[in-house]
């Protein structure tokens, strides 16, 4: 019989086992089934009682410390991970979507959850597309661990193979098959992500879990709506985001008035003013209805504030997006988008120093999307670091090279810095067909200026409005302006970005080739006043964050 000493050092669950070494409840079932975790049962008529000596425990583990040990989660390290798009098996590509669609919603939950550090789905999208052998790039995302899998349907089932595998030493942690008849996608995204996390070895499931928010849609058909939206919106097109809001007002006829729903219509109404497809007051009210039905049911929802933000953003309203954004991120601090909006806010504002942060953690959580690449340069922009802006620059061209708006960056880079070799070559890459002229008038613009030629710069009556509702067009025109030697339609411009929220009062003034010139040209001096009092204005209210 053990002594009372000995009894005070028992363990009487699996629970007080995982929480002594730090780790999941599955992971030290796993440790006794497969490793000899020294546990001992109590058998009694209807279940056996478990229990465990410290000092047994002590000595396994002791005996094991010569290998290497699973990565813990801590405040300071959370496990790293990233989910590989699944492999859509079969030939329905009417559903292939489907693969991407529960990948995206098991990453976004995953993301929740604060002892995780999970790569973007946008950046592993962007890492299987590649058509060369990505082991290196894997590598260097120095991740603990990897899950993979992939969907296959067979009439009206659907079957999931994934897996968890341990990148230290490529062993399968966790697997499972999912064959599921009709299958509801968010109960089958719900119980992957549950057999994830207890399957990860983290030191408390349950603190893990409560901040995770889900919205589940009651509707099967109104959840498939919603990821094929976000598929068509991504093309910025006036077809696809047409289609968007055909799907998103689908989906809320059959599930009224709910907020991811709305949330989301709200964000495909605000490309239509992104995109310069309406840039009427019509898609902006449509906004306005949609935060007022979110900020009285769901106000401190991160949907509600994402979409607070983004129309902030729009409007020039810059602190008002900062603060939600600040909000925002509070329940998803590792949300890619989030993060860059925040920076290009912060960068906008002329406060580089406060967009670091976000801009640091985009290199780690979404590393290979052309956006987060360029981010690292728009930030040495506004320091004053021109010839450091350029490699960003071209790594997102490289990434995106048939983007109108990445090659229009990288014209402007190469402007900034008198980089007159190669902007003729990027130049010459624009695609006439399907590139939006005001892009090529602007990009050809800054290379006839840096190479010396006449530049015959104007717009349109229909561009017009368009760059009026634009603060990056807006922005971009200014330059256009300059270059051809418009002083006064380029202040104009440089005016409007400036109401859209454009304060970066030092870039301006101290670094800008095309704008330092004109400081004593009286329109320019006044914008100068007013920006620098913006400025300073932002700057005071950033530092409550």
């Amino acid at each position: 019989m053990k002594t009372k000493s000995q009894q005070t050092n028992t363990f009487h669950s699996w629970k007080a086992i995982a929480n002594y070494f730090g780790c999941s409840e599955r992971t030290v079932r796993r440790w006794e089934s497969a490793e000899g975790l020294p546990v001992h049962r109590h058998q009694h008529q209807a279940a056996a009682r478990i229990f465990a000596y410290q000092q047994e425990l002590d000595s396994w583990f002791a005996s094991r410390s010569d290998k290497p040990k699973a990565p813990q989660s801590t405040a300071g390290h959370p496990v790293r991970l990233a989910l590989f798009p699944f492999i859509f098996l079969g030939e329905a590509q009417d559903k292939a979507y489907l693969a991407d669609a529960l990948g995206e919603d098991i990453v976004a939950d995953l993301t929740a959850l604060p002892a995780l550090m999970v790569i973007s789905f946008s950046s592993m999208r962007q890492l299987a597309a590649q058509q060369a052998d990505f082991s290196d790039q894997i590598k260097a995302l120095a991740l603990d661990y990897l899950i993979e899998g992939s969907l296959r349907f067979e009439g009206e089932s659907a079957r999931l193979n994934i897996r968890l595998v341990s990148t230290r030493d490529q062993s399968v942690v966790w697997s499972n098959r999912y064959i599921e008849t009709h299958p509801d996608w968010q109960d089958l995204q719900q119980r992957i992500v549950s057999h994830l996390v207890t399957s990860l070895p983290l030191s408390n499931i349950e603190a893990a879990l409560a901040p995770c928010q889900r919205t589940i849609l009651s509707s099967q058909t109104a959840w498939e709506y919603l990821h094929q939206a976000r598929i068509a919106s991504l093309t910025w097109q006036s077809q696809g985001i047409a289609k968007a809001l055909e799907l998103l007002n689908a989906a809320n006829q059959m599930v009224p008035d709910n907020a991811l729903i709305q949330a989301s219509l709200g964000r495909v109404y605000l490309q239509l003013r992104e995109s310069g497809i309406d840039c009427s007051e019509g898609p902006m009210e449509k906004v306005v209805d949609i935060l007022n039905f979110l900020n009285q049911h769901h106000s401190d929802a991160f949907y509600t504030l994402s979409l607070q933000a983004w129309f902030c953003y729009l409007q020039g309203d810059i602190n008002t997006a900062i603060a939600a954004l600040n909000r925002a991120l509070e329940y998803q601090p590792n949300d890619a988008d989030s993060l860059a909006l925040l920076a290009n806010c912060y960068l906008l504002s002329g406060l580089p120093s406060l967009a670091l942060p976000s801009i640091q953690t985009l290199q780690i959580i979404d590393p290979l999307t052309p956006l987060s690449r360029c981010m690292p340069g728009y930030y040495q922009l506004m320091s004053g670091n021109l010839r450091e802006a350029i490699d960003p620059y071209q790594e997102m061209l490289s990434l995106d090279p048939h983007n109108p708006l990445a090659r229009l960056f990288m014209v402007w880079v190469l402007a900034l810095n008198g980089e007159s070799t190669r902007i003729e070559s990027v130049s010459a890459g624009f695609d006439s067909a399907s590139a939006d002229p005001l892009i090529i008038q602007i990009a050809s613009a800054l290379r006839d200026n840096l190479l010396g030629h006449p530049v015959n710069f104007s717009l349109s009556a229909a561009q017009g409005k368009v760059v009026e509702v634009n603060g990056m067009l807006a922005r971009f025109t200014a330059y256009g302006y300059a270059a051809s030697g418009n002083k006064s339609l380029a202040v104009h411009w440089l005016h409007r970005a400036f109401e859209l929220g454009f304060r970066a009062y030092p870039f301006i003034s101290q670094h800008d080739p095309f704008f330092r010139p004109l400081k004593d040209y009286p329109p320019m001096q006044k914008l100068l006043t007013n920006m620098a009092a913006e400025w300073h204005s932002a700057a005071e209210f950033s530092s409550q964050f």
